[in-house]
């Protein structure tokens, strides 16, 4: 974050590769045991958090299921 010296703050620039078809709710994440160990399970305040590829494409598959 250039607004501070603590380099705990970081700035993350991203940008979408395409939208959703539906949304997915944190009760559909949580419900989904391929996904038990990632960190929005496990700390749910974060607003930017790192996925593998793995974990991307389940997210993904989730969205048809609504």
């Amino acid at each position: 974050d250039p607004t501070t010296i603590d380099s705990k703050w970081v700035t993350v620039t991203i940008e979408p590769i395409r939208s959703l078809l539906s949304s997915v709710s944190l009760k559909r994440i949580k419900d989904e045991p391929h996904l038990f160990e990632i960190a929005l399970i496990k700390q749910e305040r974060l607003a930017v958090m790192k996925l593998g590829e793995e974990e991307i494409e389940r997210i993904i598959s989730l969205e048809k299921w609504i």
